[in-house]
């Protein structure tokens, strides 16, 4: 039976891979760009808070899933 420290430990470096795409992702469109809400577009000014606001539920999904696919590859252990 695979152990709850092995759940947590992916399910933190799920959380920190995840952040560590969206925060510098969200710190450069701050930065660069001069304004968080008005990256993308002139006539859209919230086009940039979209954009980041549907990219880190994706990539929590896509974390997700290739864990549950990992999972599935590695069988229990037999006694």
């Amino acid at each position: 039976m695979r152990s709850w420290s092995l759940y947590m430990v992916s399910a933190a470096a799920s959380l920190s891979a995840v952040l560590s795409l969206v925060v510098p992702f969200s710190m450069s469109l701050y930065f660069y760009q001069g304004d968080f809400f008005g990256i993308a577009s002139e006539r859209n000014p919230s086009r940039g808070m979209e954009v980041l606001l549907y990219l880190t539920p994706l990539l929590f999904l896509l974390a997700f899933f290739s864990y549950l696919l990992i999972f599935n590859i590695l069988k229990k252990p037999k006694q």
